[in-house]
């Protein structure tokens, strides 16, 4: 299961990381003046657990009480990708609102498409991490 964990991982991050890049290059739009410091500061927050987590599991050089801790901390990588998400989809209301209203014809970019997706990704592949994680205290007394 430590595999299946920081293979999920691993691949929240690299679409975190894409989907930071896109918002980084085309988050400032006519519906909205300026990026969202939130957005950026929870996804990054992310990212530092999630590689923080990765870097427990590999390594196995933490103590038997961060062991007992990881699927809460794989979790809260979950929240923060989570969180990013809702901080940018606050940061486009504007944009929602002239798409549901759709008096000028705007649609959804790609662009946000992308940036959504991959943050769902994100968020869900954390999420099955933090389900399928062990303590690698249980794994190490199974494989004995």
């Amino acid at each position: 299961m430590k595999k299946i964990s920081m293979a999920l991982t691993g691949g929240a991050m690299l679409f975190g990381i894409v989907a930071l890049i896109v918002y980084g290059c085309t988050g400032v739009t006519v519906f909205s003046s300026q990026l969202s410091p939130g957005m950026f500061a929870t996804a990054v927050i992310g990212l530092i657990i999630g590689a923080f987590s990765i870097v427990m599991i590999v390594t196995g050089l933490w103590p038997e009480v961060m062991a007992r801790f990881l699927k809460l901390i794989i979790f809260i990588c979950f929240l923060m990708w989570l969180m990013a998400l809702l901080f940018y989809i606050a940061s486009q209301v504007n944009y929602l609102a002239s798409i549901f209203v759709g008096i000028d014809g705007t649609k959804f970019t790609a662009e946000f498409i992308i940036i959504v997706l991959f943050l769902l990704i994100a968020a869900g592949c954390t999420l099955a991490a933090s389900i399928v994680c062990r303590p690698c205290a249980k794994e190490a007394a199974n494989e004995r």
